[in-house]
């Protein structure tokens, strides 16, 4: 299953990078949301050992940032449980100050349980995905924010 989001934002692709790669600001918000987050810098690759409660059960993610081409790519892969999948993050500056940020997140289930919880997602497919373009969107929101700021 893939999740994608195109937002265009009015901030020089400098500064939306900056934003979007801020490691730490990210950090925290995910601990504001109750996720335990450990940072841990392995050969060169960044890695983000997360534990959260999911759906009433206590899940356990790992996070490795893959590829990073400063200012336009960000490419990260996660894995918990049955469930791996990757996330890119591109921008692609079309004026000055107007940069286009492109999100994608794919699922891919490796078990029976992940797979039927793909299933059960891709029935609700259309309010995750509305609710998935609305994050982005506010994201995209508070770069400008920050940008005009």
């Amino acid at each position: 299953m893939k999740l994608s989001a195109r937002e265009d934002i009015e901030a020089p692709i400098d500064h939306v990078f900056d934003r979007v790669g801020d490691f730490a600001l990210l950090e925290r918000s995910a601990m504001r949301r109750g996720v335990e987050v450990v940072r841990n810098v392995v050969e060169g690759k960044t890695t983000w050992a997360l534990a959260f409660t999911f759906r009433g059960g206590a899940r356990n993610a790992l996070v490795t940032l893959e590829k990073v081409e400063s200012p336009s790519l960000l490419v990260a892969s996660f894995s918990s449980g049955g469930l791996a999948g990757q996330t890119i993050v591109e921008l692609i500056a079309l004026s000055r100050n107007r940069t286009r940020l492109c999100i994608a997140v794919e699922f891919v289930p490796q078990t029976l349980s992940a797979r039927l919880m793909v299933q059960s997602l891709r029935l609700a497919k259309m309010t995750i995905m509305r609710r998935f373009k609305t994050r982005v969107a506010g994201i995209a929101e508070e770069i400008e924010e920050g940008y005009r700021g």
